[in-house]
């Protein structure tokens, strides 16, 4: 759930789908789809067609009969959803090298930092914050203003690994069902938040923002807390750092992590967005950590 550091290349799942198509038409339907922006924090990005009707990006990606038009999604990522739903099961996804790169690349690191949800901890000044916080915690209600913000510019960085392709390319994901986002409001005003994968009983962190103190951190547990109530069992974080040490994560090898990916994909657990408050209190209060004796 963190920009890419240092990971090892290896071979892709399918190497024949390891980038963008450079033809202008995929180009122009690229530019199309984006054209919708990442504007509006309620609803999903909105734009004004030639009719006076408003689209969203699933509009544009959609066939003349409403459907999702997933091979459009294929030709202007160069990847197939099902193709990147494949390479997450066998510890492999896509990254750009910048915001400006036309193609994606596999990642597979040879170490990869996880949080079993058993071993989630709460930091206790946290779970005061989640507790008695102010702001207003959705799923799944702006999911493309979520991956947008997570890869705009912030203080101490100035460029990001989600590029145009993985806009889409989530955002197809998203209305498959497989990508899911949590986010953070201060009234109407989106301060934090984050989004991933989830395929049975994991959840594929990707990313996460924050323009608030703690809203990135509020997300995460609302995530875990979503993710316990499902039956979820495994949150893969990616690379690890000692913030996320903090709520329980830690590093293992690549074959480790095979191993523990295994055991959620046939246990016939989904991720549910819906979590109560009581619910959120009762994981809050199981969770929290204990000081030191």
């Amino acid at each position: 759930m963190t920009p890419m550091k240092q990971a090892n290349l290896n071979t892709p799942v399918s190497s024949n789908q390891s980038s963008i198509s450079d033809s202008s038409d995929a180009r122009s339907i690229l530019k199309h789809a984006l054209s919708a922006g990442i504007t509006q924090p309620l609803s999903s990005p909105i734009m004004s067609s030639q009719s006076g009707k408003s689209q969203t990006i699933a509009d544009v990606l959609s066939d003349r009969h409403g459907q999702f038009d997933l091979d459009l999604v294929e030709q202007i990522t160069g990847f197939s959803p099902e193709l990147v739903l494949s390479a997450y099961e066998h510890g492999q996804f896509p990254m750009a090298e910048d915001r400006n790169a036309t193609s994606l690349t596999w990642i597979e690191p040879s170490e990869r930092g996880i949080i079993k949800i058993s071993q989630f901890q709460i930091p206790k000044r946290l779970a005061r914050t989640v507790k008695n916080s102010p702001f207003r915690v959705t799923c799944n209600l702006a999911f493309d203003a979520v991956v947008e913000s997570c890869g705009a510019e912030a203080l101490g960085r100035t460029d990001t690994w989600i590029n145009d392709q993985i806009r889409v390319l989530y955002g197809a994901l998203h209305r498959l069902g497989f990508a899911h986002s949590v986010e953070v409001w201060d009234d109407t005003n989106l301060v934090g938040g984050l989004y991933g994968l989830s395929v049975h009983g994991a959840f594929f962190g990707e990313s996460m923002f924050s323009v608030r103190r703690d809203a990135s951190k509020i997300a995460l547990v609302h995530l875990v807390a979503r993710m316990a109530r499902s039956g979820m069992r495994l949150l893969d974080c990616q690379f690890y750092t000692r913030h996320l040490g903090q709520f329980g994560a830690v590093e293992i090898t690549a074959d480790a992590y095979l191993e523990c990916l295994e055991q959620t994909q046939d246990d016939g657990t989904w991720f549910e967005g819906h979590l109560t408050n009581a619910e959120l209190l009762k994981f809050i209060a199981k969770h929290t950590k204990q000081p030191s004796a």
